[in-house]
């Protein structure tokens, strides 16, 4: 019986998603019940490479249980986290990343985690391995602590030490996240996550809409420390590059979220709030060289967003939904192209 099912999504990272496999193959628990799903998500190559991966993975482990499928949809992570989920016919969901390392005690660890009944999310940690030599001195200055540990969003990484807690829904990330089946039946399922280029702006709260109802819905969301994961963090990710298109992307997240709780665009003042808050956090000049004006293209997206919702009622209208498990991406008409980062 099939206790457990991984979904792994990715998109144009076959070198990647390898090592990730086999760290899924490399389990405590037996192959017999679990199995893997890989979703290419509308890779350039129409999956060409992502299969190979997957085959070779099988070849090396034939008893293991790997399906993979290819999505033409563009509905980013959104349309096929939501379709798998409900095909899946398994007691428990794992959402991996094409860039972790599964510790070998990851899935086992978490399915022991789900005996209690309560508990409708469990989450683990995801701890830095750097893909350089020497990271950037200043990458310690990204670590932000709370009553629960340490994470660094720029990075997806989360550290909230060695000990079994109930956490808030927000420091539930995907990348190291499980769910109850049944328990995501009952809700609107994830968010809008995952668009680039002349649709990056359809990007809203992505995990957080699925997690936010697993929590007001009275379910606990539990951090498991031995369900453990390695985010590999390579060089790129310390340009300016790339913390200007997380801050874009970020800014966009901002404007979708606010706007979701007013029920439609905000007000000229409260953009105004938002720039001031903005401009004025650039004053703070300890900041590393990467990140010193990200704040500019976190308001760029902020306000690009919100210029689109006014414009554009069809695009509202998709921001405001309950839930987009049923909506028809394939509908979904382009918006202006983001920055050339994003594309």
């Amino acid at each position: 019986m099939i206790k457990c099912s991984i979904i792994i999504t990715t998109h144009n990272r076959p070198n990647e998603l390898r090592v990730s496999l086999q760290s899924l193959a490399n389990q405590t628990l037996n192959w017999s019940l679990y199995k893997i799903i890989v979703i290419d998500n509308y890779s350039y190559d129409h999956g060409v490479a992502t299969q190979k991966v997957c085959k070779e993975i099988k070849k090396n482990y034939p008893l293991l249980h790997l399906e993979y499928h290819h999505e033409e949809v563009a509905g980013g992570i959104t349309y096929s986290k939501n379709k798998w989920t409900q095909l899946v016919d398994s007691e428990i969901i794992i959402f991996g990343d094409d860039d972790y390392i599964a510790d070998n005690l990851l899935i086992e660890s978490c399915i022991e985690c789900f005996e209690d009944r309560s508990i409708g999310i469990v989450v683990g940690p995801l701890l830095p391995k750097f893909e350089t030599d020497i990271p950037p001195d200043w990458v310690n200055n990204l670590w932000e602590t709370n009553q629960f540990g340490s994470h660094i969003t720029d990075f997806t990484i989360l550290d909230f030490g060695a000990q079994k807690k109930v956490i808030p829904y927000h420091f539930a990330f995907w990348s190291n996240l499980a769910v109850r089946k049944d328990v995501f039946m009952e809700s609107n399922g994830f968010g809008p996550d995952g668009f680039a280029g002349d649709k990056v702006y359809y990007n809203g709260n992505g995990e957080h809409h699925l997690n936010q109802f697993v929590e007001e819905s009275g379910y606990k969301i539990v951090y498991c420390p031995l369900m453990l994961a390695k985010h590999r963090i390579f060089p790129y990710r310390f340009s300016r590059n790339y913390f200007s298109s997380r801050n874009f992307y970020y800014g966009i997240g901002d404007s979708f979220n606010l706007s979701r709780k007013s029920h439609r665009p905000l007000s000229l003042f409260s953009r105004m709030k938002y720039a001031f808050r903005m401009l004025f956090n650039l004053s703070y000049i300890d900041k590393p060289k990467p990140l010193r004006f990200a704040n500019l293209w976190r308001l760029h997206g902020f306000l690009n967003h919100q210029s689109l919702l006014r414009k554009n009622p069809k695009f509202l209208e998709f921001v405001l939904l309950d839930s987009w498990i049923d909506y028809d991406f394939t509908s979904m008409p382009p918006l202006k192209a983001g920055p050339s980062f994003m594309k």
